[in-house]
């Protein structure tokens, strides 16, 4: 369980706060240095995800995901970079993640759906042959 001090506590919600002031908020817990994070991210993501997953609820998972990633990842950011750039950067890793298993399932489904087409052929197949042995030997 993550527990948040008030670190920012006495500053305005929305002011502007630079990378560095929110990844070391975060680090430390500072639930107002996730909620700017939050805030001025969460629409972007959610948006971008929902134009590539095609899906509210898929959207609104994998934006969960990211934020977790985010969150819990944020020690690996590199100092001094952007947080915009290794928030993208997790977007694009868990867009891409979700196109690869949704492309697995699409695989399996079809692949059972061709082998039950193919069971039915031949099921069909056997029927006709035993029909033209019926007809043929008059069983």
């Amino acid at each position: 369980m993550i527990l948040w001090n008030n670190g920012l506590r006495g500053h305005m919600k929305h002011m502007k706060y630079s990378d560095n002031t929110l990844v070391d908020g975060i680090l430390s817990k500072d639930k107002q240095a996730f909620e700017v994070m939050y805030e001025t991210y969460f629409q972007k993501i959610y948006n971008y995800t929902f134009y590539h997953v095609g899906n509210k609820q898929h959207a609104e998972q994998v934006t969960e995901e990211i934020f977790t990633e985010v969150v819990t990842t944020l020690e690996h950011c590199p100092k001094g970079s952007f947080l915009s750039k290794w928030v993208f950067k997790i977007t694009t890793k868990h867009i891409n993640q979700f196109k690869n298993r949704q492309n697995i399932a699409r695989s399996h489904l079809l692949q059972v759906e061709d082998k039950s087409l193919t069971d039915l052929f031949k099921f069909e197949q056997a029927l006709l042959e035993n029909q033209k042995s019926e007809v043929v030997y008059g069983g």
